[in-house]
């Protein structure tokens, strides 16, 4: 029996010590990378750390291997990367007025450093990807999604625009 409860003991008592020494605290809402994993710590448990990915999955780390590894803690004033790619429609839309209207709309949503590079050009769709540094973690997921909004509703207008244009000529 106590073989078995050997390693539930490490973990509780590893997770113990690491919330009393400062160095090694972790709290709810700190942005960290362990073990390539990156995330925002959601949840303290008696046995590890609940983790909440970029792509929304929830990984558990169990506190023996947050003391075992290299934990990278971004402070709230470094903030961390963006990075939305997206699609857009190749024919009839002018994708430096895009460009132009993404980067102004992600200053206004506090991302800095915007710009929109095209990552790649395929038959029918041209794939961008939307980069800066945002600060404020907790709301990152709403931002993504309001880019990805916006990147739409242009797309869509400026299409409309530029197929008018097309068939004047």
């Amino acid at each position: 029996l106590v073989l078995g409860t050997r390693p539930i003991i490490e973990e509780y008592f590893t997770g113990k010590l690491s919330r009393l020494v400062k160095d090694y605290s972790l709290d709810v809402g700190d942005h960290v990378e362990v073990m390539g994993i990156k995330g925002y710590v959601i949840k303290q448990t008696t046995l590890g750390l609940i983790i909440r990915s970029s792509r929304n999955e929830l990984i558990y780390v169990p506190y023996t291997l947050v003391l075992k590894n290299v934990i990278r803690k971004v402070p709230p004033a470094e903030g961390i990367e963006v990075r939305i790619p997206f699609k857009v429609p190749k024919d009839g839309l002018l994708i430096d007025d895009l460009r132009k209207e993404l980067n102004d709309y992600m200053e206004e949503l506090g991302i800095e450093e915007p710009h929109v590079d095209v990552a790649a050009i395929e038959d029918k769709y041209v794939e961008l990807i939307a980069r800066g540094t945002y600060k404020d973690l907790r709301t990152i997921d709403d931002v993504k999604y309001s880019v990805l909004n916006k990147a739409f509703e242009l797309s869509m207008e400026f299409g409309k625009r530029y197929s008018g244009v097309r068939s004047n000529e």
